[in-house]
């Protein structure tokens, strides 16, 4: 049974409200007011929040910023129910994060399915959680494991016989322990940016609007080039384009450009060219890069995605396939070909027509 905190300072509304709730199967919890409601959750935590706009002691926004800072928002939808109409009111509730505004009057089945729409759509949000969290858990172990044995090996060496190293192998060793720390981090990044992703969660390409970009300006391209496995390959990198405009926000495009970037180092060998071209094809734009050697195909990459591969690679696609959920989002395509020894992964942006 699902429960609902009815937050509502006048008696005959909060009964009303519970009296419909509790009908339609619902276990109900009920406060007077927003500091009421604080001590209640220090029990119990509902599934959703109903609550009224103007109270004492604290008003609905006020108590919704207090769940903020609490982290609960988060996990628990969360509903205004109040008589104010101003449209002001409405867009400051969404931006504090609100799920929904429902304005008084309001009829009986309007409230119930504003509700079970709610607790659906939070019960999908849950159920893909838990799948992300089975899949990030089957490849995390692996991706950590290999560079820290090397830190803990190289530290473990330097206590044990650091007056008989030589300078140049501690400095080796130093060196070993840097990268090894900057895989890890690496790593990390890109594990929380898959989740982020995946869960529509990602904070700082949610904030930034999306805009007309020059993909191959200096700036841009300094900044692709910053990935943690290409700082060695950057003479094999070779750039040939097109000038254009993408409409996407920077953010998405250095992560989807540095994860390719990387990806070709990984599946191909230190001195063999990476080529990424840029041009007009048909109706689209088209960023290509390609490689010598194998990669991944775009079937690996959505089996990952929708976390049901137990391929076992060099990051098992992680990359490519947080480049396939950026495409998606902005509504790219994603290509992958191979053939006579080379890997082509192509973004196919739709071309933008100039008036």
């Amino acid at each position: 049974m699902e429960t609902i905190l009815v937050v509502e300072d006048e008696v005959h509304v909060r009964q009303n409200i519970i009296e419909l709730l509790t009908y339609e199967g619902y276990k109900c919890l009920e406060a007077t007011d927003g500091l009421n409601a604080l001590s209640i959750l220090k029990t119990e935590l509902p599934d959703l929040i109903l609550t009224d706009l103007i109270m004492p002691k604290i008003n609905g926004f006020e108590f919704f910023k207090m769940l903020k800072s609490m982290g609960l928002e988060k996990n628990i939808p969360f509903i205004f129910l109040t008589a104010r109409t101003d449209i002001e009111s409405m867009h400051y509730a969404m931006q504090l994060g609100a799920d929904d505004y429902i304005v008084k009057p309001y009829k009986a089945d309007e409230l119930t399915e504003r509700i079970k729409t709610r607790l659906w759509k939070q019960k999908l949000i849950d159920d893909n959680y838990d799948k992300l969290k089975t899949s990030i858990s089957l490849y995390v172990p692996h991706e950590l494991r290999t560079p820290l044995i090397a830190i803990l090996g190289y530290t473990q060496l330097l206590i044990d016989d650091f007056e008989t190293i030589s300078e140049e192998d501690k400095k080796d060793m130093i060196k070993s322990i840097y990268n090894s720390g900057l895989r890890i981090h690496n790593r990390i990044e890109k594990f929380v940016n898959y989740t982020e992703y995946k869960l529509g969660t990602n904070q700082i390409s949610s904030l930034l609007e999306t805009a007309y970009i020059n993909p191959f300006e200096h700036n841009c391209i300094e900044k692709i080039e910053r990935c943690f496995d290409c700082r060695e390959r950057k003479k094999d990198i070779h750039i040939k384009f097109q000038s254009t405009q993408l409409k996407i926000n920077e953010k998405d495009y250095e992560i989807m450009m540095q994860e390719l970037i990387e990806n070709a180092c990984k599946y191909s060998v230190s001195g063999t060219p990476i080529e990424i071209d840029g041009y007009y094809e048909n109706q689209f734009y088209v960023i290509s890069v390609k490689n010598v050697g194998e990669g991944l195909s775009i079937q690996n990459v959505h089996e990952f995605s929708t976390a049901n591969s137990n391929y076992n690679r060099k990051e098992n696609g992680l990359g490519l396939s947080i480049v396939d959920m950026i495409a998606k989002q902005n509504n790219v395509q994603l290509e992958i070909k191979s053939g006579n020894n080379h890997v082509y992964v192509n973004l196919k942006f739709p071309k933008i027509i100039v008036n």
